[in-house]
């Protein structure tokens, strides 16, 4: 009898503090919305402290990334943006041109790369910089590296479009929310972060057709509507060495194909 009633308490203490945990970061970090304000995005915060990067780790690890964003669009439809928790901090994920647009060009965000990236790539690159200090770097560098008559000789370069929409040099972006931000119905709380998922709108079927088929006649047969190819992002943040990138993806792919054999 003394055995049954432990193990009973231990059941309801285990699935309360499982209750309670599944819940902690909603309740922690979900702010209290002002009356007549839109809602927060679809979505789950996830666990403490891990919140959704089991899932995103588990997709990138299987070679399907896009299996992570393909589980919010299947179960709360194509919205636009969803909530999450990722790199330990409050997110909102941008999965549309509209909405990826919307974050990379607003004033209303900044950089908000995690902390272990800007550690990477240097606090005075472009991802740790900001304001004047990031305009500054951008109007001394991109005359340097982006020279359009480097790219005048070539072909087309709609093979390299095809690359570059499949490969994705960088799945997504990050930004910080500055102020309460209001998009499509919803709000994008100040201090939250936002990433804007290019991968997702290049692998969109709405957006490209069969998405996962290599196909550079495709730029010709449907073209690019405007913000659904956005492999450097957009914005004043746009990378400043997006044309000399394409360059040396060009030579490389000429002469991968030349040589052959």
């Amino acid at each position: 009898m003394e055995v049954a009633m432990i193990l009973g308490v231990a059941v309801v203490a285990v699935t309360a503090l499982l209750t309670f945990s599944s819940f902690f970061n909603k309740w922690y970090y979900e702010p209290v919305l002002k009356p007549g304000q839109p809602p927060l995005p679809p979505g789950s915060l996830g666990w403490p402290v891990f919140g959704n990067m089991a899932a995103f780790l588990r997709a990138f690890k299987s070679g399907r990334p896009d299996t992570f964003m393909a589980h919010y669009v299947a179960k709360y439809n194509r919205v636009g943006f969803y909530k999450a928790f990722l790199f330990w901090q409050p997110t909102v994920l941008a999965a549309t041109p509209e909405a990826c647009k919307f974050v990379l060009s607003k004033d209303s965000f900044e950089t908000g790369w995690p902390e272990s990236a800007v550690e990477l790539m240097g606090r005075n690159s472009f991802a740790g910089l900001t304001g004047e200090s990031h305009f500054k770097l951008r109007k001394l560098t991109e005359p340097a590296v982006n020279s359009p008559k480097a790219l005048e000789q070539y072909v087309p370069l709609i093979v390299v479009d095809e690359t570059l929409r499949l490969a994705n040099i960088s799945p997504m972006v990050f930004r910080r929310a500055l102020v309460d931000v209001e998009f499509n119905g919803f709000t994008i709380p100040k201090g939250w972060h936002a990433e804007a998922w290019l991968r997702q709108v290049h692998m969109d079927p709405h957006v490209h057709p069969d998405p996962e088929k290599f196909d550079p006649e495709r730029w010709e047969k449907y073209g690019a509507s405007p913000f659904t190819f956005i492999p450097f992002g957009m914005g004043n943040r746009t990378c400043p060495g997006n044309e000399l990138a394409k360059l040396q993806i060009f030579i490389v792919v000429h002469y991968f194909v030349t040589g052959y054999r």
